[in-house]
């Protein structure tokens, strides 16, 4: 669609979809059967789902592990009222065959053919897919005649065999239970070709880094329905799922998730769109149309009137006289309708305006927004295209800008807003008419720029854009620092279509991100590698999970005064049997990043709950153990269930679990987690301000939140005796702690001379290697008793 016919698309108001809160599915797998909770439904029926195990974009395999979009959306479809799901993965031609032989429920979003129409039932269609045959990029030019000919590789029982033998008349081929064995047989010349799925091809290439190496030459063949494959023995499931699949495409769920896997509209979004467009054209014409026939219609009938009473003009002029007067008034009636209309026609042409300025511009700042910059690239690349791929010269600049959340908690959203306007002014009086420039998210900007000529040029317009950020701006009546992190794609040299324009420049932005931010970075191909490194090391933490490989080690907190040990804090190990013991500094950020700190967090809770119980029952002296809470744990919904549930299930007092927080986790949403840690005391726990000193909160927020203990970083420990400033800023939060009636805890602590300089100051426990490091349960009980 181009931009002329996309300003006459008519959307009558954009729902915002509620944010689904993606619950981490972890599957347990023993055979081929993988439970997917050990939660117990007794009044659900269970459903027996199985999908092949690496079938992207439809699902996602990392060792034992499954995410996709056929998994979100089966999730979705069915409600834990209705259904308890039952999860497993094989090979797509076990997976057909136990769906045939009714030993499973439902087999995922497969392809319908009518072959497997007589055995297995399907629901409504969701949508259409293609194939497309692909081949080294160096392999000779192809047609669909020339099969027969060469050496295939297509997927083991997917419906692409069916298609070479029917439709094709070919039978001798190579068919692979992994394609991605197709592929690298491919590389390997011990294939021509592969005919296969168009989606799920280019998802295994880009993440297999072969994207550009094995393309396609012959696309869009043999257009196919796909849905759920369901088992004849259950024939109910046809009817619950096409009514969910119904809802869930009223409420525009579907078209969100299929968005987030495919990176464009389905076929009936759009087809829905073009409806909505010729009804929206229509109605008026139609109403119009009435209209002047109703008044052609009248207009006749009086004529035949005024030429029947013709005849008796003289005799009845009077009576004519004021029909005529009659005839005048309804004709100035009919033309103040016909008046009246044209303005409703007018009023139309102005809400079609106002319809396209919401679709396809950002309403707080009137940037083109996400759906305009998407067009605008894919009209670079169609450009490119039709010159024979002539270069462009064209760089795609992604910007997030660092830390804004902060501004937003503290200086409030209205202040958040003004920060953007005045950002997209000054990008737009920077950078000129030239630049293409979008706001595609809450503090996210894209700049397009052509006509580029090097990539020095491209670096220095970089210097440019993080000039314009890395500085003090005074904007209202407050003074603000932004830093901002920026990827480079060169859409000439490393992309092919917009998916991937999106997708390198995202990837460059999170390298300058995990340096701190504040840069910029240009997309290379190595990046790719990382990313094959980052998914690595989440497949390992994923099976960590399910092998147990995680044990807690604890660090005593003893008193400043009598060295008695008044509580322990328990802190994570993962010793891999692969990789050995791997720091937490290199995991624990990963498993925030990727939501597993929830479970690993809820498997600490247990473990310390656990430990506490053993501790008590062997008659051992039980003191309160602190443990480390994520900020995506607090925003979790189960979190005090969580806590509730351990705490009764090993029958511990509740003071002896203390909940241990960041300042910079609890200042993510300050209002929030000031409701939610009192609830926490409301329960008996007790509550521990970590790290104290190194975030973006302020003494004023001891007396606000609900904190029991305030625990000064071991950066300010690591100062005394060296920085005078340094040690009367101790002595300054701890008086100050006190007068609040919190306790004070110097953590980090190594040596005699920092001791007793937190002790003349009036501190109140200390933890540090100078009364132990970090130890496993049984020396606990070892220093416990020495200490004792």
């Amino acid at each position: 669609m181009n931009k002329a016919n996309s300003k006459l698309v008519i959307e009558k108001k954009t729902i915002m979809i509620m944010i689904i809160l993606f619950l981490v599915l972890c599957f347990s797998f023993e055979n081929d059967i993988t439970f997917a909770s050990d939660l117990n439904y007794p009044s659900s029926p269970k459903i027996l789902y199985q999908v092949d195990e690496n079938y992207p974009p439809y699902t996602y395999s990392n060792q034992k592990f499954m995410y996709g979009f056929d998994i979100e959306l089966t999730n979705l479809i069915f409600k834990i009222n209705d259904y308890q799901l039952i999860y497993s993965t094989d090979v797509w031609s076990n997976v057909y065959n136990r769906l045939k032989d009714r030993e499973i429920d439902l087999a995922g979003i497969i392809a319908v053919t009518d072959e497997r129409k007589k055995d297995i039932l399907y629901s409504n269609d969701l949508f259409n897919t293609y194939v497309s045959v692909y081949t080294s990029i160096d392999f000779r030019e192809i047609e669909l005649n020339d099969l027969k000919n060469v050496k295939i590789g297509v997927g083991k029982g997917y419906y692409t065999e069916e298609l070479l033998i029917n439709n094709l008349g070919i039978e001798d081929y190579e068919a692979f239970a992994h394609l991605e064995d197709a592929i690298i047989a491919l590389k390997m010349g011990e294939i021509d070709v592969i005919f296969e799925n168009q989606q799920l091809m280019d998802n295994l290439l880009v993440k297999m880094g072969e994207k550009g190496i094995i393309v396609p030459q012959i696309t869009n063949l043999f257009p196919i329905a796909y849905a759920y494959g369901i088992s004849k023995d259950k024939p109910e499931l046809v009817k619950y799922i096409n009514n969910r699949l119904h809802d869930l495409k009223k409420n525009g769920i579907f078209e969100e998730l299929y968005d987030k896997y495919f990176y464009q509209h389905s076929e009936d979004y759009l087809a829905e769109q073009q409806k909505q467009l010729l009804m929206i054209i229509l109605i008026p014409i139609t109403v119009m149309s009435i209209a002047l026939l109703a008044l052609k219609f009248y207009i006749d009938k009086l004529r035949k009137k005024v030429s029947t009473k013709a005849v008796t003009l003289n005799s009845e002029n009077e009576i004519l006289t004021d029909s005529n007067e009659k005839l005048l008034q309804q004709y100035e009636e009919i033309n103040a309708q016909y008046e009246e209309i044209n303005a409703q026609y007018e009023e139309i042409k102005i809400n079609n305006e106002t319809i396209y300025q919401l679709a396809y511009f950002d309403q707080l700042t009137g940037l083109p927004n996400r759906l305009m910059l998407s067009e605008h690239i894919d009209n670079l690349l169609e450009k490119r295209l039709k010159t024979q791929k002539q270069a462009l010269h064209a760089y795609a600049y992604y910007i997030e800008i660092d830390n804004f959340k902060v501004i937003n908690d503290i200086l409030g959203h209205n202040y958040g807003d003004e920060v953007l306007k005045y950002i997209a002014n000054l990008l737009k009086d920077s950078l000129g008419s030239s630049a293409f420039i979008s706001r595609v998210g809450g503090d996210e900007f894209y700049i397009i720029l052509t006509n580029i000529e090097s990539k020095l040029s491209a670096k220095v317009f970089a210097e440019k854009i993080w000039g314009i950020f890395n500085k003090i701006w005074y904007i209202g009546e407050h003074e603000v620092y932004l830093s901002a992190s920026i990827g480079i794609v060169s859409i000439d040299e490393d992309c092919s279509n917009l998916a991937e324009v999106y997708m390198f420049a995202d990837t460059a932005m999170y390298k300058v991100k995990a340096r701190g931010g504040g840069g910029y970075r240009f997309y290379e191909s190595s990046m790719i590698a990382d990313v094959i490194k980052r998914s690595a090391l989440e497949r390992d933490l994923r099976k960590a999970i399910i092998h147990e490989e995680f044990s807690l080690v604890y660090q005593p907190i003893v008193d400043a005064n009598s060295e008695r040990a008044v509580a322990m804090e328990a802190l994570i190990r993962w010793n891999s049997p692969e990789k050995g013991l791997i720091s937490p500094i290199e995991f624990i950020p990963l498993t925030e990043e990727i939501g597993l700190i929830v479970p690993i967090g809820e498997w600490v809770i247990a473990e310390v709950c656990r430990q506490i119980k053993e501790w008590q029952l062997s008659d051992y002296k039980t003191i309160p153990v602190s443990i480390n809470v994520a900020q995506l744990q607090l925003e979790s919904k189960v979190f005090l269930t969580v806590l509730s549930k351990y705490i009764r299930h090993y029958d511990i007092e509740p003071q002896l679990l203390h909940i241990e927080l960041t300042e910079s986790n609890l200042m993510h949403s300050i209002s929030r987690n000031d409701r939610l840690l009192k609830i926490v005391r409301t329960m008996g726990l007790t509550v521990l301000l970590d790290d104290f000193g190194t975030g973006y909160s302020s003494l004023s927020y001891l007396q606000r939140l609900p904190i029991d203990i305030v625990k000064i970083d071991k950066s300010f420990i690591n100062e005394i005796n060296q920085t005078n400033s340094e040690e009367l800023l101790i002595s300054d939060i701890i008086s100050i702690a006190h007068r609040l009636n919190k306790t004070v805890i110097g953590e980090g602590v190594e040596t005699l001379e920092q001791l007793n300089y937190l002790r003349a100051c009036g501190c109140d426990a200390i933890q540090g290697f100078y009364f132990s490091k970090p130890i496993n349960a049984t020396e606990v009980v070892k220093f416990l008793e020495k200490n004792n």
